[in-house]
């Protein structure tokens, strides 16, 4: 199951499916997610799946996603993806006993995020959440705490979860420090149980995986998760 990230509405037209090419030459089966709330507004570039005002879009995905496989007869369920959409993989995936999150330097709290991608997701999927418009707001407090662990993966996995995380963070990447990191340290004395953390140098920058990066950690993780519970 794969989730895209943020997109340049300039260069890339919705519904955007991500991976399909490489996972079709993989010999996967695979569901392919796009962010409905993308629809709400031309400019929008990053909802993370979230779904919009009281609408949890997640709980939607993963029942819709164990679905599709028990119809199929799936033997292992792995929800994927980079940057926002490693976010939404471990979201989904928390509320999926058995699958596992692949994840490439996701963000773990929308919060920690540009403030200048929160605006615009605010406005259009919580225009009513805030004491000021969000172009005012000053993000002196973190507004997310008031929708529970929707908006944060920390806040998720600090309660106890049946799911594995499969966590590729690039040292060189922002995100390392200000989102891998918090993670990993919910995990606490579990991480064993639940996290595999696979670092390696993809650069400086925040970039997606490359092909080749891509097919390695899927592989890994088909080794390393057991078989789904049909």
């Amino acid at each position: 199951m794969t989730f895209h990230g943020a997109l340049d509405r300039t260069k890339y037209t919705i519904p955007r499916f991500e991976r399909a090419r490489q996972t079709e030459q993989l010999g996967t089966s695979c569901l392919y997610w796009a962010d409905p709330s993308l629809w709400l507004d031309e400019k929008l570039a990053l909802s993370w799946f979230t779904g919009a005002g009281s609408l949890d879009l997640f709980e939607l995905l993963a029942d819709r996603s164990v679905a599709v496989a028990e119809a199929i007869g799936a033997n292992r369920v792995i929800f994927t993806g980079s940057s926002g959409g490693g976010f939404a993989s471990l979201q989904v995936s928390a509320r999926v006993p058995h699958s596992a999150a692949l994840v490439f330097n996701p963000q773990t709290t929308v919060f920690h995020y540009w403030q200048s991608v929160q605006r615009p997701y605010i406005r259009v999927c919580f225009p009513n959440l805030l004491p000021v418009p969000a172009e005012d707001f000053d993000f002196s407090y973190d507004w997310t705490e008031a929708l529970g662990d929707r908006l944060s993966a920390v806040r998720r996995y600090a309660k106890p979860t049946e799911n594995t995380v499969h966590y590729w963070t690039n040292t060189h990447d922002w995100h390392h420090k200000k989102h891998f990191q918090p993670f990993k340290r919910v995990l606490g004395g579990s991480a064993s149980e639940t996290l595999t953390v696979h670092p390696y140098d993809g650069g400086k920058g925040h970039h997606p995986p490359s092909s080749e990066r891509f097919a390695e950690a899927l592989q890994t993780c088909l080794d390393e998760t057991s078989s789904f519970p049909i």
